[in-house]
């Protein structure tokens, strides 16, 4: 009898063994990837003044000098006199959105004292729709400058400066 318990205990012993192998042998295995990713920025991000487009404007000339630069003029004479012109600005890109900004900036201190320059980003060129997003590839905005005489001055101011810069970043 003690031969057939002790024979009992070692089956019961293996039999936990195998049991314990067989379990070991079916369990998860977890493979682990770690990785880093480099992305490079499109490099052809291609804004520029449409230089072939005609500056349209009110008691004001403008001009394109390159597809950076552009000029205008203003001739005001009389107090709430308006003076605008608009530019088109076209976003050539392939892929990229463009945001627009529009800021007046260096204005001469005898033109600030008199007048008040702001700009627009509009969706039209009659300046009707207000520019709601970016540009996207291939399409245009336009850029309504306008400069109104909010006090008439005792002598002529001529050939006074101002600056508008306008920025165009890239959007996704």
């Amino acid at each position: 009898m003690k031969k057939r318990k002790t024979f009992i205990a070692m089956a019961l012993i293996i039999a936990v063994l195998l049991l314990g192998v067989g379990y070991a042998a079916i369990t998860n295995i977890v493979l682990t990837i770690n990785g880093t990713a480099n992305i490079t920025a499109n490099a052809d991000f291609d804004v520029s003044f449409d230089v072939d487009h005609e500056v349209t404007g009110t008691n004001a000339t403008g001009a394109y000098t390159n597809e950076t630069t552009a000029t205008m003029t203003v001739n005001l004479d009389s107090t709430n006199t308006e003076a605008t012109a608009v530019y088109k600005v076209h976003n050539e890109s392939e892929e990229l959105s463009a945001t627009l900004t529009a800021t007046v900036k260096d204005v001469d201190t005898d033109l600030d004292k008199y007048t008040d320059i702001t700009t627009k980003l509009c969706a039209d060129e009659a300046c009707t729709q207000a520019l709601a997003a970016p540009i996207k590839k291939d399409e245009v905005a336009y850029v309504k400058v306008t400069a109104t005489l909010t006090s008439n001055p005792a002598q002529d101011v001529l050939n006074k400066s101002f600056t508008v810069e306008i920025t165009a970043a890239p959007a996704d």
